[in-house]
């Protein structure tokens, strides 16, 4: 029913995500940061959920079973929202990520610790930006899978 797009209150004003982005801090003293992007395209999100997917096959049962990848999942998330950082690599360098394969290549490289405070710090801005538009009326978010 095409008239439900009414109903759902939805903006189309502002149908194209944004490009802002938000700096986050990753220690008390406020030395190492993350910046991050505020929101995904459709695509980007499409890509996150996509990067989740394993593989679907069909049990003894006969039912078709979806199968999940979380880590991979969470690692495409990492990437998506992930735009700058100052974390230092061996050499006490800045560890570049300007390119899709080096972002990959550092992310896959922090130790299990980092990792997860890092995407923590990402889940938490995920949902505090969907909170945010969530209060905004005739808003509708969703949030990203989280691992």
């Amino acid at each position: 029913d095409s008239g439900e797009v009414w109903r759902l209150g939805m903006d189309w004003t502002n149908a194209f995500a944004g490009t802002t982005t938000t700096k986050l801090f990753l220690d008390e003293v406020k030395q190492f940061w993350i910046v991050v992007r505020d929101e995904l395209t459709h695509g980007e999100q499409r890509a996150v959920a996509l990067g989740a997917f394993k593989r679907v096959y069909r049990d003894e049962g006969k039912e078709e079973v979806l199968e999940f990848d979380k880590k991979a999942g969470a690692d495409q998330k990492v990437r998506a929202y992930l735009v700058d950082w100052n974390l230092l690599g061996p050499d006490g360098k800045t560890t570049d990520i300007s390119t899709e394969q080096a972002k990959a290549d550092a992310i896959s490289n922090l130790t299990p610790a980092h990792y997860a405070a890092v995407e923590q710090v990402i889940d938490a801005h995920v949902l505090a930006v969907a909170e945010k538009k969530r209060m905004t009326p005739g808003a509708l978010t969703s949030v990203p899978m989280s691992a």
